[in-house]
């Protein structure tokens, strides 16, 4: 379309400034070369002075062979010409420059592992979407949909959000979980949204909520008492057999404790060896001795101590 413009413009310009030569105006006329001009260093920043240079010996022609005047209008001539290269070398500048910004943002635009959207916040309609978004609910490049297809709970002209959860609509209707963030853009008439695909994390978090359903029903069902302690030496999971043998009323009697509050002070030294021997690596046999309960009363108990690698270093009594 731009090409074309450049093209029309310069058969008019020449066309009309032959025609005004022919009739005695000189002034008029050769404005009518800044269009082709301008359009052609902005189209072809790389370029544009050398195409100046073809309109302005366009320009000079018609003047020689047209001009029934004399030295003067020559002169003015070329005076003109000198300023179509002045334009053409300074917008030729600029739009070299807005072409390598616009073109360091498509990069960005396009390659960023993130999903990209700009839309209207009033209307809702999505001006451009990039690739990985286009894939991420299921549309085919090139194809736009409106926000209300792919995101119902749009509210209308929102407020900017940064890294908030969301449930969006993939092409075929099935639900796309995303992290989103929206901003207006500087003219604050169109607003930019970076969505994260949270499919395979909310699969994963899944899988993790049902292995520890799985683990607590495992702990609870056992008719034997378990403690976890992490490193820093608090108690922080027992099961329901160690709350009752304990003398507990609930899980929160236990957890925060120091373990070694649960055992007589005589058999303490022979805990901490046990427990210094397992975090070397050791492997030892279970070992008597007498746990407490909260009211301070004492039961006799077989004891094991094994080493479980979570977050940490974390001992099991």
């Amino acid at each position: 379309m731009l090409l074309f413009g450049i093209v029309a413009s310069t058969l008019v310009a020449l066309g009309i400034t032959g025609y005004c030569l022919s009739s005695g105006v000189f002034v008029v006329c050769s404005h009518l070369f800044y269009i082709p001009i301008v359009l052609a260093a902005y189209r072809y920043p790389e370029r544009g002075v050398g195409i100046a240079v073809a309109l302005a010996a366009a320009y000079l022609a018609e003047v020689l062979l047209l001009s029934p005047g004399g030295g003067a209008e020559i002169t003015d001539a070329l005076v003109r010409a000198g300023v179509f290269l002045l334009v053409a070398a300074v917008v030729s500048h600029l739009a070299g420059r807005l072409h390598l910004r616009e073109g360091r943002y498509r990069g960005i635009f396009e390659t960023s592992g993130a999903g990209i959207f700009l839309f209207s916040p009033d209307g809702g309609k999505v001006e451009e979407m990039n690739r990985q978004c286009a894939a991420m609910l299921g549309y085919p490049d090139g194809e736009v949909p409106d926000l209300p297809a792919f995101w119902p709970g749009y509210p209308g002209n929102p407020a900017p959000v940064t890294n908030q959860d969301c449930e969006f609509i993939r092409r075929d209707g099935k639900s796309c979980p995303v992290l989103l963030s929206t901003s207006l853009l500087p003219d604050r008439e169109m607003a930019c949204a970076v969505v994260t695909g949270m499919t395979e994390q909310k699969r994963m978090e899944n899988l993790l909520r049902r292995s520890e359903e799985t683990f607590r029903v495992i702990l609870n069902t056992v008719d034997v008492g378990i403690i976890l302690t992490d490193p820093g030496r608090q108690i922080i999971e027992v099961n329901e057999a160690m709350v009752r043998l304990c003398g507990g009323a609930a899980r929160e009697d236990l957890i925060g404790r120091d373990p070694e509050t649960l055992f007589a002070e005589r058999d303490l030294a022979m805990i901490r060896a046990c427990r210094e021997r397992v975090l070397h690596g050791e492997v030892l046999a279970p070992v008597e001795c007498t746990p407490c309960r909260l009211d301070g009363s004492e039961w006799p108990a077989e004891v094991s101590v094994t080493l479980l690698a979570k977050d940490g270093d974390a001992p099991n009594d």
